[in-house]
């Protein structure tokens, strides 16, 4: 029994201590709220008095003082010659390809395509013109482009590849802006290729001619200043000169002055350095222009 009173004893100093903590961690828990209270209310108070300020004492805004230094467009980098340079280019972001002139109402020129062999694309007039993943093409995209004097875009449609390039040059003859050509090469992939020699070889086998794949190419031209600029389209007569290359259209232009487009025959050869690429394109144009089979529509614009 003396033991069980001693081992109490000795317990009853450490029940005291323990109550002893807690009162002060009470105490000290107490303290940070009234402190986090005390802040709350600092700011509350500020954020009135604030309201209450901008409330009755009117804003006045602060002076800004314009740099003196030149405009960006007045600098000697911009002037006359950078403009001249510049005009022309693939400033046209939003579609697969297209060219245009640095002006408020510039001349424009685009390309279209679509499969005329593809019921589906046909009857649903699935015309690739603007760049949008709803086309569902391979890739396209520039792979070589300077921003300033050349180009070059691989697109790889389905079974087509074309290759569209793009050069500049101003010489003394030029005009305002310089000229500038376009060359549209187009080819069947490796995997177009082996399908259109699957659907020959069946062809052949039934005792008949297999159909060709084909790839109907659409360039319009438009020119902004529609009331006041004088645009001729291309005569028939000149169907017979293909092979020196023909003039589509000609006009003045109030930006530009006096300009002309020409459609000229591509190179018989592949051009080496295109990996791929084939003058099929060029060459079916050409034909095309030489039988009567290529188009042409004219129509005036409507502002707005």
């Amino acid at each position: 029994m003396g033991s069980l009173q001693w081992l109490l004893h000795n317990l009853h100093p450490s029940a005291q201590l323990s109550t002893h903590m807690n009162t002060v961690i009470d105490n000290t828990a107490g303290k940070s709220i009234n402190r986090l209270l005390l802040i709350v209310a600092v700011n509350v108070a500020g954020l009135v008095g604030y309201a209450g300020y901008k409330a009755f004492v009117p804003y006045v805004p602060p002076e800004i003082t314009p740099l003196k230094a030149p405009l960006m467009k007045e600098l000697q980098e911009f002037g006359s010659s950078y403009k001249n340079h510049m005009l022309w280019g693939s400033y046209r972001s939003g579609l697969y390809f297209g060219m245009r002139t640095r002006a408020a109402r510039p001349l424009l020129l685009g390309l279209m395509w679509f499969d005329p062999s593809d019921a589906a694309t046909v009857q649903q007039q699935a015309l690739r013109h603007e760049a949008q993943q709803a086309d569902h093409l391979n890739s396209y995209g520039w792979v070589r482009h300077d921003g300033r004097s050349y180009g070059r875009q691989e697109i790889a449609d389905g079974d087509f590849q074309l290759s569209i390039q793009m050069v500049k040059h101003a010489t003394a003859g030029s005009g305002y802006g310089g000229d500038w050509a376009v060359r549209v090469s187009l080819a069947l992939t490796a995997a177009g290729k082996a399908r259109q020699d699957a659907a020959k070889a069946a062809a052949e086998a039934e005792g008949r001619k297999a159909a060709r794949r084909k790839l109907s190419l659409v360039f319009y031209f438009a020119d902004a200043h529609w009331r006041t600029s004088e645009l001729e389209m291309w005569p028939d007569q000149q169907q017979s000169k293909l092979g020196e290359g023909v003039q589509l259209l000609s006009g003045v232009n109030e930006d530009v002055g006096p300009w002309s487009l020409h459609l000229r025959p591509g190179p018989s050869q592949t051009g080496t350095d295109d990996p791929g690429s084939s003058s099929s394109g060029s060459s079916s144009t050409s034909k095309a222009a030489a039988s009567g089979r290529l188009h042409s529509l004219g129509m005036r614009l409507q502002d707005g």
